[in-house]
């Protein structure tokens, strides 16, 4: 399969779309990227988008998740984000990653994995420095870092 095998991507009246899914199933990585804030609406169609690159991951596969919100500001529609916020570590917890961003809030969260499809790694992207510094300076680990490129992002998931 190439990259273009499952690639979504949504378009609100503008050029640039507002998140693009791809699976790429010959490096086993899946990138999402959110490029601006995103209405409710929005919001549930790029969940329902994930769902389905993920439901075309074979079953016992391991794989590597770039996720890039470079553009994203979550101020922008507090509501969707509220809903938009749960939808990467949910995912990532059925997906046998219980992600970093749960030690912000000291979440307690199932982790499974459903089919059989593990995410190994992840690297999470921003546009804000500083923040994504901060963050992996106390959250980075092992399988999962925050970066503000996502070149610097992409090498070190392919290392892994």
């Amino acid at each position: 399969m190439r990259p273009s095998d499952a690639e979504h991507e949504h378009t609100a009246g503008s050029a640039m779309p507002a998140y693009e899914v791809k699976w790429d199933a010959e490096a086993l990585l899946l990138t999402t990227r959110v490029r601006r804030a995103l209405s409710i609406d929005e919001v549930n169609e790029y969940s329902t988008t994930l769902a389905r690159a993920l439901a075309e991951v074979p079953d016992g596969t391991s794989f590597r998740w770039l996720s890039n919100s470079t553009g994203y500001e979550p101020l922008a529609n507090r509501a969707a984000h509220a809903v938009y916020r749960s939808i990467l570590p949910k995912t990532l917890a059925e997906h046998g990653l219980r992600t970093s961003l749960f030690d912000l809030y000291e979440a307690d969260v199932a982790v499974r994995h459903e089919r059989d499809v593990t995410c190994r790694t992840i690297a999470h992207v921003h546009h804000d420095t500083e923040k994504m510094k901060i963050f992996d300076e106390r959250l980075g680990r092992e399988n999962e870092r925050y970066f503000s490129d996502e070149n610097s992002a992409r090498d070190w998931l392919l290392e892994h």
